[in-house]
């Protein structure tokens, strides 16, 4: 229910119509961000693609590619979430959090691409 209201109130927000992306497209669109060095090119190579029909690239690319291509602490820091704060929002254990961080060990890919989502559905808009 949270993550409803956060998502209907950063739509009113901005008072324009948003389009959530689906997961099928994000995943795809996240996996060939990580095909590319920067993000000039992983945007002038997109072409005209049919899911620009309904969303603006300029409003999506930019943050899919960040978090495709951000360590998931980087992204925590971004978003301005304390391992306390990613801990409880996501039900995963701080030390799994601190072993992140620290580079002890990895998030498992599947893993990452679900939290970078739903980051991104909450907080691109």
């Amino acid at each position: 229910m949270k993550l409803i209201f956060a998502i209907a109130f950063k739509i009113i927000k901005k008072r324009k119509l948003v389009v959530l992306m689906k997961f099928e497209l994000f995943r795809n669109l996240y996996s060939e961000a990580l095909d590319y060095e920067s993000l000039e090119l992983y945007i002038g190579e997109r072409g005209w693609q049919e899911w620009m029909e309904k969303y603006d690239p300029a409003d999506y690319l930019p943050e899919i590619y960040k978090l495709a291509t951000s360590e998931l602490k980087e992204t925590r820091e971004r978003k301005e979430l304390s391992r306390a704060a990613f801990s409880r929002l996501y039900g995963i254990p701080v030390r799994t959090v601190e072993n992140w961080d620290n580079g002890s060990r990895e998030a498992p890919v599947y893993v990452k691409l679900l939290i970078d989502y739903s980051l991104f559905i909450t907080d691109v808009f």
